[in-house]
């Protein structure tokens, strides 16, 4: 694996500083090897070590190349730190020992024949396929309990949905008994002095009605007493009263008149 150089100048001046390279060249575009840095140089993989898979090797912000460097050498403090690289190290360096090749150039030509020893070869490559099993079989346990999540996820939505169904529902019907139970109190009180008539016409915003005997006659005898303070009930103060011409109506159909009836 190979790092690229940090945008920190600070830490980058080290980093160039360890290359020991001299002359022009532009770090932008060169790379350093993760042999070159120790364990404790890497951010922490909990999930990979919970998991037993392989972490992602991940530098901190501050780390710096300190093994195997060019014109220096490992100091014995910083053998344990990187104790794992350098076995990897000679574990590859002894498999590429047995690999031997030979060049030779015959009329501008070159022949490379390689050689390698079959059974390390082999144990290297059945790690590998180990390795990958075991990812694979990890992916597929993380994709299952992934569907387990997005199932019970989407259960307890359904349920939370169906909980504020009822939740307005029962909302509802406790504003409409509120309404009731208000309307009611307030027909109650309005019926010591009004109609069911003229009660309907209040709560109902309406203009008219329709108009019992009941209503008329006393509507009628209000009016024998003083058309003035008829009219002023009727139309200055808005108390639901039938019109002149419907009691007028009424008295013509009925041919009775209070003989005490008197106009103003």
């Amino acid at each position: 694996m190979y790092h690229r150089f940090p945008k920190n100048k600070s830490v980058r001046d080290i980093w160039l500083q360890k290359c020991g390279r001299g002359g022009k060249w532009n770090w932008e575009s060169c790379f350093i090897c993760s042999v070159h840095f120790r364990n404790d140089d890497y951010v922490r993989d909990l999930q990979a070590e919970l998991l037993g898979i392989a972490r992602r090797k991940l530098l901190n912000e501050n780390a710096v190349p300190s093994l195997f460097l060019p014109n220096e050498h490992v100091k014995e403090e910083d053998k344990s730190d990187g104790e794992e690289e350098r076995l990897r190290k000679k574990y590859v360096q002894e498999i590429l020992s047995n690999t031997h090749t030979t060049a030779a150039s015959k009329d501008n030509e070159v022949i490379v024949t390689e050689t390698k020893t079959g059974n390390q070869a082999t144990t290297y490559l059945e790690l590998i396929r180990l390795q990958s099993n075991n990812m694979e079989k990890m992916r597929e346990k993380l994709e299952l309990e992934n569907k387990n999540l997005r199932q019970e996820l989407e259960n307890k939505n359904s349920l939370l949905m169906q909980y504020e169904k009822g939740i307005a529902k029962l909302k509802k019907e406790q504003e409409k008994e509120i309404k009731r139970s208000v309307e009611a109190e307030v027909k109650r009180i309005l019926a010591q002095c009004f109609t069911e008539s003229q009660i309907n016409i209040l709560l109902n915003n309406k203009k008219s009605s329709h108009w019992t005997d009941e209503d008329i006659s006393r509507a009628f005898i209000l009016y024998c007493y003083s058309k003035r303070a008829y009219e002023y009930l009727r139309n200055n103060l808005n108390i639901p009263l039938p019109s002149i011409s419907s009691l007028q109506r009424w008295e013509s159909s009925t041919n009775k008149q209070p003989q005490d009836c008197t106009q103003d």
